[in-house]
């Protein structure tokens, strides 16, 4: 997944979780893009590198958040 180390994904979910948000929604986007070629397996990669940063970050509860493609 594209979530680099100095992007801005991983900036706004430090930021917000410096602010004491409790629960975010996760928008994966450009899923539907057919260059993409969307697949339920590509999402889940996605979502679980996504939920892996997070919980690097600082969010112990990642995957309670909703997640949507």
């Amino acid at each position: 997944a594209g979530i680099s180390k100095d992007g801005q994904t991983r900036e706004h979910a430090t930021l917000a979780n410096t602010l004491g948000i409790k629960t975010m929604i996760i928008c994966i986007n450009k899923m539907d893009d057919g260059q993409v070629k969307y697949s339920k397996d590509r999402y889940d990669e996605i979502k679980g590198e996504m939920m892996k940063q997070l919980k690097n970050i600082g969010w112990k509860k990642a995957e309670e958040f909703d997640y949507i493609p």
